[in-house]
């Protein structure tokens, strides 16, 4: 089959739709000492003005293995083309 590889800002079958998105940059650094089998799940949500879940993104963050890791999400939205939905 056809498979689109859609550059971040597009989605749809063949790329037919243009997404907007907020780039978020993270880097975890922990203050206290952690046990190296320390795990955490971060849950990174965009919301509507309505509370609605608009993007989410999920990280494992395994202490032992991703001390030095750095964290580039993307959370992608729909483009709003008619400007009277924010007013």
């Amino acid at each position: 089959g056809f498979v689109c590889l859609c550059p971040v800002t597009f989605y749809g079958d063949h790329c037919q739709y243009q997404s907007e998105r907020i780039t978020v940059h993270l880097k975890i650094q922990t203050l206290y000492y952690l046990e190296p089998s320390t795990v955490f799940r971060l849950m990174i949500y965009l919301l509507s003005q309505y509370h609605d879940i608009v993007s989410y993104e999920e990280i494992v963050y395994i202490h032992d293995i991703d001390t030095l890791q750095n964290y580039v999400i993307y959370l992608l939205y729909q483009r709003i083309t008619n400007t009277s939905l924010w007013n």
